[in-house]
């Protein structure tokens, strides 16, 4: 059983989509940190929203935490696809991936 001395965002962070957040947050982290962290505490935030309506008012309380956290995972991808894309060179660096 895990212990009670363990703080919530860590159980938080820990639970499902969590390998989706961590790589968005590390890739997008290496060009804009920042913004990278914010998008990441938005996530943590929207998870707590999520848990908290779903012992509340079951799968319809849900609904806003699911918005808050799509939303910041949806950036934060976004945000490392750009990071990804902009370090590889643009598009004559993906060019140059279909050159044999």
């Amino acid at each position: 059983m895990i212990s009670q001395s363990i703080p919530s965002l860590f159980l938080i962070v820990m639970t499902e989509g969590a390998f989706a957040a961590i790589t968005g947050l590390l890739v997008a982290g290496l060009a804009q940190p920042r913004l990278a962290a914010l998008f990441g505490l938005l996530y943590i935030v929207g998870r707590e929203v999520y848990n908290q309506g779903y012992r509340r008012a079951g799968s319809k309380g849900r609904r806003i935490g699911a918005g808050i956290l799509d939303l910041s995972l949806i950036v934060l991808w976004g945000m490392a696809l750009y990071t990804c894309f902009s370090w590889g060179g643009g598009i004559s660096g993906f060019l140059r991936l279909f050159k044999f």
